[in-house]
């Protein structure tokens, strides 16, 4: 079954702008706005620790006329935080080539205020293993055991950098942003052996007003993180929050 907006709009447009947007904020704002977690998500990050217990926003009122919305759509936008799914950077509207399921609408890239992103090795878009081209000049019968694990090690922690940097270079597209939650909980190497801490915060900082981490494991991590925030930007940490 289509579904078209109405050409006129209704009597409802006649009310004062302040009462509109109060029936938008009742109906669209809930806080956090989920994508359909899986399991894994569910038991593996902070960021959705409360899905469960989590409304859904109304959003029929988005289709009682262009004019309403534009306005409806603006509230969804701005005054709910959207959590993110694993690859975001490869789905529709931030990567327009893309045939994944369209997150929400262009001018999402516009009105976002406020996002939550969980790191973790599905988020990684290169293989996850070391394959021919990594292989190709080394005799792996000449090398110890020891020597081909730390190698592949260092190879996987490569392609996970530029996995984050690739992350972290989409949230540019987001012009209006102004807070960023980032969950650490489940930031492993692929091969479960050492927390995987890593981030490209000189773009994330230029884009954002607010960075809010989570799932931090000691204060060894917390100083870890902030002395790579201070490097990146060589400015105070005074928006940078920490749980």
């Amino acid at each position: 079954m289509s579904v078209s907006l109405a050409t006129q709009p209704s009597r409802f447009m006649e009310l004062p702008a302040e009462l509109r947007i109060e029936v938008y904020k009742l109906l669209a704002v809930i806080g956090k706005v989920f994508y359909t977690p899986d399991g894994y998500d569910l038991g593996e990050g902070l960021s959705f620790e409360y899905y469960k217990d989590s409304p859904t926003p109304s959003l029929t009122i988005l289709r009682l006329s262009k004019a309403i919305h534009e306005e409806a759509e603006d509230v969804y936008l701005s005054q709910n935080t959207f959590v993110l799914p694993s690859a975001f950077d490869t789905m529709r509207p931030f990567d327009k080539s893309s045939e994944d399921r369209q997150l929400f609408s262009d001018r999402a890239l516009l009105k976002l205020k406020h996002v939550s992103l969980a790191l973790c090795v599905r988020a990684w878009h290169a293989p996850l293993v070391p394959s021919h081209g990594d292989w190709e000049d080394t005799d792996l019968e000449e090398i110890t055991a020891t020597e081909i694990l730390e190698t592949a090690h260092d190879i996987v922690h490569d392609f996970a950098s530029s996995s984050r940097i690739s992350i972290a270079w989409t949230y540019e597209d987001l012009d209006g942003l102004q807070s960023a939650e980032v969950d650490f909980t489940n930031a492993y190497c692929p091969f479960g052996c050492c927390r995987f801490l890593g981030f490209d915060w000189l773009s994330m900082v230029g884009c954002t007003e607010k960075i809010k981490i989570i799932g931090l494991k000691s204060t060894k991590e917390k100083n870890k993180i902030m002395e790579a925030y201070q490097k990146a930007t060589d400015e105070s940490i005074g928006g940078f929050q920490q749980l």
